[in-house]
């Protein structure tokens, strides 16, 4: 995920990044998966 940070990335290249391993897990039924994932706008006061 921290490739998608690099040089600025826009917003949507940030949160397809959220849907992709490693930050995206499916394992449940292993005991874990991504359960909440938010993209946090600071200068917006949004999230």
């Amino acid at each position: 995920m921290e490739k998608s940070f690099a040089g600025g990335a826009d917003t949507q290249r940030v949160l397809a990044g959220f849907r992709h391993p490693p930050v995206y897990q499916t394992s449940y039924g292993r005991g874990y998966g991504t359960l909440y994932t938010a993209l946090y706008r600071p200068l917006d006061a949004s999230a």
